[in-house]
């Protein structure tokens, strides 16, 4: 127990690693992100990298590209970054990606030769296609009057004060006379994109009534506007 002992190593220390990275392009919905490594080594090399987008999204790309939905929020996004000799460092950046609500209006119908106003809104630049029949198609407004009878579908696309484009359409149908017609279905979700179920009317001067029951004989919506309808609730609460 009195015998003395002693050992020596040599413990290597790899000065220094550090993570980080840049990214470039447009922070908008669905547009491509470009993320660039930046991490150095002064020993060995950079061989690892774990990227999170905040977005229930990973990648083990060194400079991957990703894309956000139009959800609209700030995304916290990381990466872990490592070399050969098992050296790792974590670096961390915000973006803040808005969201883009271009609308180019509900579906309607009027009847033909009538002048009809678009109303697109959700951004600061528009342009409207096709040009068939507008006074102006890269107005927020544009005039038309319908020559002729049929179904006519506009695509609108929006820039945003950011830059981001966003894209909605909207069909017109130009009946020849008063015109009614109902829907099949609706989707009361509070996305602004039919969410209420109501008639869709030209050339009729009133509506004496429109009514809506439930299968026992409860009625749930009542109106006599034309521009009015039912969102799918009862006592303000969603139905079934």
């Amino acid at each position: 127990t009195t015998c003395p002992d002693s050992i020596s190593r040599i413990v290597k220390i790899y000065p220094q690693f550090k993570g980080d990275f840049e990214y470039n392009g447009l922070l908008c919905p669905n547009s491509p992100i470009n993320f660039v490594d930046l991490s150095t080594t002064t020993f060995g090399m950079v061989n690892y990298w774990k990227w999170s987008f905040d977005d229930n999204e990973f990648s083990t790309d060194q400079n991957p590209t990703h894309v956000y939905a139009n959800i609209g929020k700030d995304f916290h996004v990381t990466l872990i970054s490592g070399n050969n000799y098992g050296c790792r460092d974590t670096s961390d950046a915000v973006l803040k990606v808005p969201k883009v609500n271009v609308f180019a209006g509900n579906d309607t119908v009027i009847v033909k030769n009538t002048p009809f106003q678009f109303n697109g809104t959700g951004a600061v630049t528009y342009g409207w296609s096709p040009p068939t029949f507008l006074d102006n198609p890269f107005v927020r407004n544009p005039n038309a009057i319908f020559a002729d009878t049929g179904t006519y579908v506009y695509n609108l696309q929006g820039i945003t004060a950011n830059n981001c484009y966003g894209y909605d359409d909207i069909k017109i149908i130009v009946a020849d006379g008063p015109y009614l017609t109902m829907p099949n279905a609706f989707s009361p979700n509070g996305d602004g994109n039919n969410d209420q179920f109501k008639i869709l009317s030209a050339g009729y001067k009133k509506l004496k009534t429109f009514k809506i029951f439930n299968r026992w004989g409860e009625q749930l919506f009542s109106t006599t506007d034309f521009k009015k309808g039912w969102d799918g609730t009862q006592g303000g609460k969603p139905c079934e």
